[in-house]
């Protein structure tokens, strides 16, 4: 079935199309920008596999545009680096077996509210500010700490977002499918952590 190939070219193409026409965007204007693309025409596209059938679309991230994920050379300011949601145990496990590292530099923000949240409410400001946060802390951070969503099994797309900006994922998510396992090492780009031994993150990192 080519549907679900068309709605992702549509989709891609026209964020494409939004950024390139502004390429000296900063963070913000950048991440404003395509997070309100993606939104639009996801839904676009999720009208488009609804028509076809298909009732429930896996969404690949299109994390690569190079002004909302810059990757230039820094010197980092921090080891290890998490932004977001406080949405399971094993997030806040994770965050604060980090923070029990006095040898350990680390910027650590935990919301207690989803990110999804204030785009569903169009709390623009909340919106703005926080991807900004996101953005910054990660870019200047060697590691970025990446456990499972809610869901088990399932990655968070900040996984794709430190990919994309050249940062180390410290991925803790058992049984997931990594993207062309077959062909990529990820020993060699990410540093995996069994959700059993969460407790020793910190110490895990402080070796590495």
């Amino acid at each position: 079935n080519n549907a679900p190939w068309r709605s992702a070219s549509l989709r891609a193409s026209g964020i494409s199309a939004i950024m390139d026409s502004k390429p000296t965007l900063d963070l913000r204007q950048a991440s404003r920008s395509c997070s309100t693309s993606q939104s639009s025409l996801q839904k676009r596209a999720a009208e488009e596999f609804k028509r076809d059938g298909i009732t429930n679309p896996i969404w690949l991230p299109h994390a690569f545009e190079p002004t909302a994920y810059p990757r230039r050379v820094i010197i980092p300011k921090y080891d290890v680096c998490f932004v977001g949601w406080d949405s399971t145990p094993l997030t806040r496990q994770v965050c604060n077996s980090v923070l029990k590292r006095s040898d350990l530099i680390s910027y650590i923000q935990l919301n207690h509210e989803f990110y999804g949240t204030w785009e569903s409410q169009n709390d623009v400001e909340k919106v703005e500010y926080y991807r900004a946060l996101f953005l910054d802390k990660m870019h200047v951070s060697r590691l970025s700490l990446c456990a499972r969503s809610i869901a088990a099994g399932v990655m968070r797309y900040r996984f794709y977002e430190a990919m994309s900006m050249g940062r180390v994922p410290v991925l803790l998510c058992d049984n997931c499918v990594l993207p062309f396992s077959d062909r990529i090492d990820y020993s060699k780009c990410v540093i995996q952590i069994r959700e059993q031994n969460v407790s020793g993150t910190g110490f895990a990192l402080r070796e590495w």
